[in-house]
């Protein structure tokens, strides 16, 4: 008979082994470059909304992707165009000539 201990040992090695150690919350550092205009109106964006310039960051990144992910944009501009299709023409409009032949 086994013992708990040496149970537990065999146990432990028929398990594949653990590749990754990490939690939910884990996050990625990611370096952009930018000129320093844009950093200036970051930091007052930041100020002015009381979030840090990386939760700006963030959520900018966020919107960019949701945005341009799955083809909502295409998306999005074909109701632009569908919306304007009743007031404008999309080609030239050719004058009807009656007395016009080949």
């Amino acid at each position: 008979m086994k013992t708990p201990l040496a149970y537990q040992r065999q146990q432990k090695a028929r398990r594949p082994p653990k590749m990754f150690n990490r939690t939910l919350n884990t996050t990625v550092a990611i370096g952009v470059r930018v000129d320093p205009e844009l950093e200036r109106r970051l930091d007052q964006l930041a100020l002015s909304l009381g979030k840090s310039r990386s939760t700006c960051v963030r959520e900018a990144i966020a919107l960019y992707v949701e945005r341009f992910s799955g083809g909502e944009e295409a998306r999005r501009q074909s109701r632009l165009i569908r919306q304007q299709a009743g007031s404008t023409h999309w080609s030239e409009q050719i004058p009807d000539w009656t007395d016009w032949t080949a």
